[in-house]
């Protein structure tokens, strides 16, 4: 590595606990900075609760009392539902790049498109884009650990996932992470999706917010 560049190793460099922000009884969000700006994250609290007044409100029976089955089936929806698609694909991709990224991206952590299109914007550069009608040389284009978004009519990044070794692991909101060997199958639950952008971290846009915070 040469003297004027800095390797990134731990997202700790580039970010920061600031503030906790709101509390429940299940999640708390917290404010983070990330290099020169400002995210929230959303992380599940252990161990987690069943919400007895949500659920009998919900229900509008003020005597529900869950069976035991139910209490746990709820817990393990939540737990399931905590991470979404944007956690996901960044979990793995600073995983593939040997970057420690787990106090910001695990299984319990969730963030919003907002947060998810600053981080990419200020951290990552595209390296190709391509329309949906033509998806069939998509993979020929795909190196390992990319990450991959899909924008919808209103530009909006409103899905990511990403691509190792011939397989898209793509994490649909609550729903359990799954893998894919085609990306059609995934396009068919983001209809409203006419391009597909795949990424990488911008390594001299990162090493020098290292070398100025020194």
């Amino acid at each position: 590595m040469s003297q004027d560049k800095m390797e990134l190793q731990s997202l700790s460099q580039i970010s920061e606990f600031v503030d906790t922000l709101n509390v429940k009884p299940n999640h708390v969000r917290i404010s983070v900075t990330w290099l020169s700006d400002t995210i929230e994250i959303r992380s599940l609290i252990h161990p987690v609760k069943y919400n007895l007044e949500l659920m009998r409100k919900l229900k509008k029976d003020s005597t529900f009392t869950p069976t035991i089955e139910e209490e746990e089936r709820l817990k393990s929806i939540m737990k399931t539902g905590a991470q979404n698609c944007y956690s996901n694909a960044l979990q793995r991709y600073f995983k593939f790049n040997k970057i420690e990224a787990e106090m910001l991206f695990n299984e319990d952590v969730g963030i919003t498109r907002k947060t998810f299109e600053t981080i990419v914007n200020n951290t990552f550069i595209k390296t190709n884009q391509f329309s949906t009608k033509n998806k069939k040389h998509f993979k020929d284009q795909l190196d390992d650990g990319t990450l991959i978004v899909f924008r919808n009519k209103s530009n909006w990044m409103n899905h990511a996932f990403y691509y190792e070794n011939g397989v898209f692991y793509s994490k649909n909101g609550a729903s359990m992470l799954k893998e894919y060997s085609k990306m059609k199958d995934i396009f068919k639950k983001y209809w409203d999706t006419p391009i597909v952008e795949f990424y990488e971290m911008n390594e001299n846009k990162v090493s020098n917010f290292l070398i100025e915070s020194k």
